[in-house]
């Protein structure tokens, strides 16, 4: 049976993660879309391919590898300051996998530190994403009234 924090902790989380990708597809730029997009699938296939309370597996290692990869191609490609900070989070979450392995580290250091950096972190990022997109956006519009005024 799954304690009480852990069940506050990860289901705060799916909220906090569809809130933000929802969101992101509705009110972010391109980039967001796209990094909302990775985060919704990488989500779906790690439940898909780890149930609850079996531990992650080669193919969750291999999953945000792939969210990794994604995200550093957003950086590269687009260039925006959330998009670093989300592979740095994302490169941090692989390492976990790895980490975890190599050490003594128990269950709950790993999937606390696994959380964090591979979900809240980069759902942080995504949002913070966001809302400059929507600042840029807002400055944009400012701009373009004042030109035409």
């Amino acid at each position: 049976m799954m304690h009480w924090v852990t069940l506050i902790w990860l289901r705060s989380g799916e909220i906090f993660t569809a809130t933000v990708c929802i969101w992101a597809l509705i009110r972010g730029g391109l980039p967001g879309r796209i990094g909302s997009v990775t985060m919704l699938i990488g989500w779906a296939l790690t439940n898909l391919v780890s149930p609850v309370n079996t531990g992650p597996g080669p193919l969750v290692v291999l999953i945000d590898l792939g969210m990794f990869v994604s995200y550093l191609g957003l950086a590269i490609w687009y260039r925006r300051w959330w998009t670093y900070f989300a592979a740095a989070c994302q490169l941090n979450a692989v390492a976990c996998h790895f980490v975890h392995k190599a050490t003594t580290f128990g269950i709950f250091s790993y999937a606390t530190s696994e959380g964090f950096w591979g979900g809240w972190a980069v759902v942080i990022c995504l949002a913070w994403g966001v809302v400059d997109y929507r600042r840029q956006l807002k400055k944009r519009t400012l701009d373009a009234a004042a030109l035409g005024a």
